[in-house]
């Protein structure tokens, strides 16, 4: 059931009045019901995958609390020694309870990254179709045994709230990542009917519906062509290059934008997954723009923890007493290393991710090895930091590196990607004729351009706004009644009489794939 069709709309209409007419304990058991149709209709197999899933990392979540427990029960029993027996029982207690902790946090963790990299492989391959968010479910599940494991919360014990909070259907598309600590209030404390809430819902939802059926749809019946034509050249390159972090930015935010909207309209907040990146101003910034909650996975759950690995701080230290810079700089080093590989391995196997993955990875670790440089650099030219025009240009720089990541990443091989970024620097390579041929394939031609234009620029102008703290919704909410009821039916019948059609469209979202 794709969030784009109208089955998912009658199958949301049905759930949020089944939820209201609920009692507020209730709620969550609607939740539950919802989740696991909403899964069933996606495919038995992946329901059953998402079960096994939920059922491992439930079991190691109980294991680690009652290794906790034993642990406090224990550690009780040294208080009547004293001195250096306590402290060395203590110290050994500590250890063998760290030792027990990894073993089941591994005896959980193994077995389902195994099922997601099995599924990840064969799907990159070909030979069988991905289950519907195995690549989200499967990180928030290790992200809560981790958790446990930390001791940052109790592990929870009725399995079935711990599946609604991993299955629950909005995030099953795309997300985003979820906390359960975080989470758990939102899903289970009951929720009264928001008139409020329900129509900001609803306007957040026609917003992302026209972000992605419109714009996302509308780009991609060329650069879909673009992408798969065989013909390189310098000039489809540059048109991908300026298109695709737009189309992927409409795409990607607007199924965030129907997710967050429909979870709002039930009274639950998700978290947020974009903070108007085209204002980075440079790779790592966009990266706590875009996709935020992957991003703060992977900084809490592969950064930290290699970083304040004990072996590398020790050759980190070691290595200070002749190089000092070098060994202050190692654990920071390998750990973006460690999470730009990840963050590849879990786009795709395969060699165009990874080759994306390092290069955010070299421009990343510039910044941080020549920062200091760059300030001094920028003394010397009288650049101030805050400079409108050195902020523009660093826009542009950054949109520009990016859009060329992502036509490495989004091309069928490494090899093409590569090709693609070398036609840009090759004015014989700058042929017109596969940009013809984009433009006049079946899904461009049904294409309204300048209703394209205007949702870029209606996209700006939100953007814009965050950017400067002003809550849109909060402005719209004080609007009069007409106007806000003519905003609802003009972006209703934009979606209706400016989707394009035709074998180019994108079905689907883009990241759902991954």
């Amino acid at each position: 059931m794709s969030v784009l069709s109208i089955p998912f709309l009658l199958f949301a209409a049905a759930v949020t009045i089944i939820y209201y007419i609920l009692p507020h304990r209730f709620q969550w058991m609607c939740l539950l019901a919802a989740n696991l149709l909403f899964c069933a209709c996606a495919g038995i197999r992946g329901c059953l995958v998402l079960l096994a899933v939920a059922f491992i990392t439930y079991l190691a979540g109980l294991f680690l609390g009652r290794e906790k427990e034993h642990y406090s029960a224990e550690k009780g029993t040294l208080s009547a020694l004293s001195g250096a027996q306590k402290r060395e029982k203590k110290c050994a207690l500590k250890e063998e309870h760290g030792r027990r902790n990894r073993m089941i946090l591994a005896a959980g963790l193994i077995p389902v990254i195994a099922v997601w990299a099995f599924f990840k492989w064969n799907a990159d391959h070909g030979s069988i179709v991905m289950p519907i968010a195995v690549s989200y479910y499967t990180f928030i599940a290790v992200s809560y045994a981790a958790d446990v494991e930390a001791g940052k919360f109790a592990p929870e014990r009725n399995f079935f709230r711990y599946l609604t909070f991993l299955s629950f259907f909005p995030q099953m598309t795309e997300g985003p990542f979820t906390r359960y600590d975080r989470q758990k209030e939102e899903l289970f404390s009951g929720h009264s009917f928001s008139f409020r809430a329900m129509t900001e819902g609803i306007l957040r939802m026609l917003y992302g519906y026209c972000k992605k059926i419109i714009l996302a749809d509308s780009l991609w019946a060329v650069l879909g062509a673009l992408l798969d034509s065989e013909q390189v050249s310098g000039l489809s390159s540059a048109v991908l290059v300026l298109l695709l972090p737009l189309q992927q930015y409409a795409d990607f935010s607007g199924c965030m934008d129907i997710v967050i909207g429909f979870s709002q309209i039930l009274g639950i907040r998700l978290p947020e997954n974009f903070r108007s990146p085209i204002f980075s101003k440079s790779i790592d910034e966009v990266w706590r723009r875009w996709h935020v909650t992957l991003g703060a996975f992977c900084k809490d759950y592969v950064f930290y923890p290699v970083a304040l690995g004990k072996r590398l701080n020790e050759t980190a230290k070691k290595i200070s007493v002749r190089h000092p810079l070098a060994g202050k700089n190692l654990p920071v080093m390998v750990s973006l290393f460690c999470v730009w590989t990840f963050m590849g391995i879990w786009h795709g196997f395969g060699a165009k991710y990874l080759l994306w993955g390092w290069m955010n990875l070299f421009f990343i670790a510039l910044n941080v090895l020549l920062g200091a440089q760059y300030k001094r650099w920028r003394e010397c030219l009288h650049i101030r930091q805050g400079n409108r025009g050195w902020s523009l240009f660093c826009m542009a720089r950054t949109y520009i590196l990016f859009g060329i990541f992502e036509m490495m990443s989004d091309g069928s091989a490494a090899g093409i990607g590569a090709r693609r970024i070398l036609s840009l620097v090759r004015p014989s390579a700058w042929s017109a004729e596969p940009l013809k041929a984009a433009f006049s394939s079946d899904g461009a031609s049904s294409v309204c351009w300048p209703v394209c234009i205007l949702l870029v620029i209606l996209i700006l102008v939100i953007d814009t706004a965050k950017e400067k703290k002003i809550n849109v919704m909060d402005w719209m909410h004080r609007a009069p009644l007409p106007a806000k009821a003519a905003l609802y039916v003009a972006l209703f019948y934009l979606i209706v009489l400016f989707a394009p059609s035709g074998m180019n469209v994108l079905q689907g979202f883009g990241y759902a794939r991954f």
